[in-house]
């Protein structure tokens, strides 16, 4: 990673990020590999945490910064619609899913305080009861970023629960697909898989 502006092992919260220098930019172009994470910044602009550590304010509201993120990457709102009726949810609050990629809410979208963020460089989270805080562990590459984030623990654990059941319902798509197709390879590329790997570590001890 090339000009990291965060050490290994830091510890921030999202508010302190916010406070800390940032570029002011009218556009910039977000896809699912160059940013953690993002949020509102006052009422009418963006906060982006990009993955090399550099902080943007995009000179937009997060709903358009949002849109402009989804039709660049092909990624539509209605498209995660049928997957999120199969889990049977009435009022789901949706993530961005396309397979290995998700973009997860922290929260339901309509509060102020709603961080989305990268799940595929997500390496563990955990609650902080004092602080009414979920913290969020990314890895790139060498570096590590720690980042609490508002949060209420079980409605973040259901959100990113749903849509990590939804990006493996796209990744065995795309291997049946392949199957059809006369594609033959061992589909290891599943979901982040938070919960089966936490079961499986509860019945081991």
């Amino acid at each position: 990673m090339t000009n990291c502006q965060f050490k290994t092992t830091t510890f921030t919260t999202i508010n302190e990020l916010k406070q800390g220098p940032v570029t002011l930019t009218g556009y910039y172009q977000l896809t699912w590999n160059n940013f953690l994470l993002i949020t509102h910044y006052g009422e009418r602009q963006t906060f982006v945490l990009l993955q090399d550590g550099r902080r943007l304010v995009i000179d937009k509201p997060l709903k358009q910064a949002l849109k402009d993120f989804s039709v660049i990457n092909h990624c539509y709102q209605r498209c995660t619609i049928p997957y999120y009726d199969i889990l049977g949810e009435k009022h789901p609050i949706r993530a961005f899913v396309a397979g290995r990629n998700l973009l997860v809410p922290s929260m339901g979208i309509q509060n102020t305080e709603v961080v989305y963020y990268m799940a595929k460089p997500l390496k563990g989270h955990y609650y902080l009861d004092d602080q009414q805080e979920m913290m969020l562990l990314f890895e790139i590459g060498r570096e590590s970023l720690n980042v609490s984030v508002p949060a209420y623990q079980r409605k973040f654990d259901k959100i990113l629960k749903q849509a990590d059941a939804i990006s493996q319902m796209h990744l065995g798509e795309l291997h049946e697909m392949e199957h059809r197709y006369g594609i033959e390879r061992d589909c290891a590329c599943y979901g982040n898989q938070f919960y089966e790997r936490a079961e499986l570590a509860s019945k081991a001890f």
